[in-house]
């Protein structure tokens, strides 16, 4: 929060006084921690629930509590796992949460890793 304030005091400051200004010393830009930020987003989807199998496309549709929707397409190197048992996209149906994990592709895009099943409370 520190760094994001020091970046806007010293853009600030640049803009009003046409001049240049020095920041803390270890302070980042507001545009690099934006994209620290995204990043770290982007690394995990916890707590979906899957309202679609694809089996055809390779992939799931999931939905957050929001009623946002996601397709996530599996690639070979996917894995998916209840607990420590590993599943196939066969395995996995609607209504089950699931928490999906990505990493940085070879293009640099998301891809999943891992996608773990959530165990469902007993009633």
């Amino acid at each position: 929060m520190r760094r994001v304030l020091c970046s806007m005091l010293c853009a600030g400051v640049l803009s009003f006084y046409g001049g240049s200004a020095v920041c803390q010393e270890g302070a980042a830009p507001a545009a690099e921690e934006q994209q620290a930020v995204k990043a770290k987003k982007i690394s995990s989807l916890k707590r979906q629930a899957i309202i679609s199998v694809l089996s055809e496309r390779n992939a799931i549709i999931v939905q957050d509590a929001d009623g946002t929707e996601q397709e996530i397409v599996l690639t070979g190197k996917t894995v998916i796992k209840k607990g420590k048992t590993k599943l196939l996209l066969s395995d996995l149906s609607n209504g089950e949460q699931v928490t999906v994990y990505f990493k940085k592709g070879k293009d640099g895009q998301r891809e999943p890793s891992t996608i773990k099943v959530l165990k469902t409370k007993k009633k």
